[in-house]
């Protein structure tokens, strides 16, 4: 899996949107998100597309889109459930993990966190806050990582933290805010919309 020229797409491998989550606080399933006119989940299905020959969607929930594989949770519940399902089925030896809430994802991140694993077999390769907290999603994962999170799903621990400070982690400087960007509630939506009206750029 070696970083290529952003003009063209920047890897062969697989690419996971986790859109499993019901949407509580928002008020509707967050596949049905809408930014600027555009399924929050199409704008990442359009972006990854271009970077990746395989994206699969993670969803308990009916969704179909062409060329698009689907995936359900096999094994216990929440965004760990959805990371195993799509490891599991995943044609490349790493899969990168987003959400269908996170709109502001970039090819160059992307491209930033495939050099933490083209050099070396890492467990993961995340961003770190300054704090020490590692960012679970926006990042890639092995297949070898599955007997452990196999373990820790038959344990009924769900929580992604528990397992990341188990793994060789490669962790890259956490590169702004905005790529990280998430959206729980309609101030956020409200947010992201001021955001992409103020760069345009998805790159």
């Amino acid at each position: 899996m070696k970083p290529q020229n952003h003009s063209m797409p920047c890897y062969t491998g697989s690419a996971v949107i986790l859109a499993g989550g019901q949407g509580r606080r928002i008020g509707c399933d967050k596949k049905e998100l809408v930014l600027a006119g555009e399924k929050i989940i199409d704008r990442l299905i359009r972006l990854l597309s271009a970077h990746f020959d395989e994206i699969i969607v993670s969803t308990n929930t009916a969704f179909e889109r062409t060329g698009i594989i689907c995936v359900e949770d096999t094994l216990g519940a929440g965004p760990l459930a959805g990371i195993y399902s799509a490891l599991q089925c995943a044609a490349s030896e790493y899969l990168y993990v987003t959400a269908c809430d996170m709109p502001f994802i970039s090819c160059a991140y992307i491209d930033q966190l495939a050099g933490c694993i083209a050099t070396r077999s890492y467990d993961v390769a995340a961003a770190r806050r300054p704090g020490g907290f590692i960012e679970p999603f926006n990042a890639f994962y092995r297949k070898t990582t599955l007997p452990l999170i196999r373990e820790q799903l038959l344990r009924g621990e769900y929580k992604m933290g528990a397992l990341l400070y188990k793994l060789e982690v490669c962790t890259l400087d956490l590169p702004n805010e905005r790529e990280f960007f998430n959206i729980n509630y309609q101030t956020d939506l409200s947010q992201a919309e001021e955001l992409v009206h103020g760069h345009c750029n998805d790159n």
